[in-house]
């Protein structure tokens, strides 16, 4: 737990963040923390968490991550309903990009929610987003020092519907990539290995969690049963 936006005192390098609003994401915190603090130990990361509420509206305190980002050279974010399983390789050590995250879009059933929630983002805030053929989920990221912007918060009302803080991101990270000339990687989905997967394809999700190296219970119900009786299975 640290509630100051302050790097630890460790001489490490690199950071694994998550955040934890809110009741639910707190008690599902207590569920995932310890993997993720082992998963840091082997990565020679630092474990920051952020469980106090500084924000309206929760998502929000995603941006804090920013903190840190320009601090640390490498950080790793992560959802709070997150399991980051014990054979997860070191993926400071995977990718050399400087963000790196993964790409959702080929994963759709539908569109037209993500077009609403971007017409409503670019309403909100007078921005130029494109329907682009792209889902950047913001779930699971990985950046640099030199990208550590990305992270800035909104200066402006960016509303509140459910992907809004994902697609404000997803918008620094084009302007990141295509006009700062920031390297980009989509990540295998192996790193963001998501609970939803399953809505349109059935058993999808299931049948790559042997293979997965984070585990992201995005949307499921229920969630902490699940995150629990999956842990359990480790």
């Amino acid at each position: 737990m640290l509630w100051r936006h302050v790097r630890l005192a460790t001489g490490r390098t690199r950071a694994i963040i998550t955040v934890a609003n809110g009741t639910q994401f707190v008690e599902l915190l207590k569920l995932t923390r310890p993997l993720m603090q082992a998963y840091a130990d082997r990565c020679n990361a630092d474990l920051i968490d952020l469980d106090n509420d500084t924000e309206d509206w929760g998502p929000m305190e995603k941006f804090r991550v920013w903190h840190f980002a320009k601090e640390y050279d490498e950080v790793l974010f992560v959802d709070a309903d997150c399991v980051i399983k014990p054979n997860a390789p070191n993926i400071f050590e995977q990718y050399t990009e400087a963000i790196c995250v993964h790409d959702d879009w080929s994963r759709l059933y539908k569109t037209e929610w993500l077009e609403r929630e971007r017409k409503t983002v670019a309403s909100k805030t007078g921005l130029d987003i494109q329907n682009t053929s792209q889902c950047l989920n913001s779930g699971v990221i990985l950046s640099r020092k030199a990208a550590c912007d990305i992270w800035l918060k909104p200066a402006m009302d960016i509303g509140t519907t459910h992907c809004a803080e994902q697609i404000w991101l997803e918008h620094q990270i084009d302007n990141a990539a295509w006009c700062s000339g920031a390297s980009l990687a989509k990540l295998d989905s192996r790193w963001n290995w998501q609970w939803w997967f399953s809505t349109h394809d059935e058993g999808a999700f299931e049948a790559g969690l042997a293979d997965a190296y984070i585990v992201h219970f995005a949307n499921a119900p229920d969630r902490a049963k699940l995150v629990k009786e999956y842990i359990d299975t480790l």
